[in-house]
């Protein structure tokens, strides 16, 4: 493995490991809600990162190849934003407070952050398991930001989020 590859994998550990603290530390930012039931969601997601990038990270500066270290299951996860979207037709209102809307900013800040970090990792990667392995971290990060742009647009505006969804009608209009 290249000196560059392993710099960015220690990076990715570092960037999980604060991903993960940052959902356990925010999920109470409100006591329920649409808002903690995304979060806790993502949190466990964020769980799941940081177990496989550690894994693979022990393994590499272990002196294990990227095929040896790196074996990816098929993606068996559900669509994040589908059970979203499940979640959120169960509430009729906003119930959003400002802890949880100023949460939800910072979460969509990181994700960003982790998008970017790992295209341009993937601009740079060398070995094709490792090209593999950085492509499902962008997929992953891209739906969790999905999910996450979907709630700021619930909380913004939750008739025409339930509009969007088909939950409603523009009937007499």
């Amino acid at each position: 493995m290249s000196d560059q590859s392993q710099r960015m994998l220690c990076k990715a550990l570092e960037l999980a490991e604060k991903s993960a603290e940052f959902y356990e530390g925010n999920i109470d930012a409100c006591p329920d809600g649409l808002g903690r039931e995304a979060f806790e969601m993502i949190r466990e997601a964020e769980r799941d990162h940081l177990e496989r990038v550690k894994e693979i990270h022990d393994a590499v500066t272990g002196g294990a190849a990227w095929d040896a270290a790196c074996v990816l299951d098929e993606a068996d996860e559900e669509d994040a934003l589908s059970v979203f979207r499940g979640i959120a037709a169960q509430y009729e209102t906003d119930d959003s407070c400002s802890t949880e809307v100023e949460a939800l900013n910072m979460a969509l800040d990181l994700k960003l952050a982790l998008v970017t970090f790992y295209e341009e990792w993937l601009e740079e990667a060398e070995d094709e398991i490792e090209r593999e392995f950085v492509e499902r971290m962008v997929q992953e990060q891209r739906g969790h930001y999905i999910v996450l742009s979907d709630l700021q647009y619930y909380y913004e505006d939750p008739e025409g989020w339930a509009l969007d969804q088909g939950g409603g009608s523009l009937d007499g209009v």
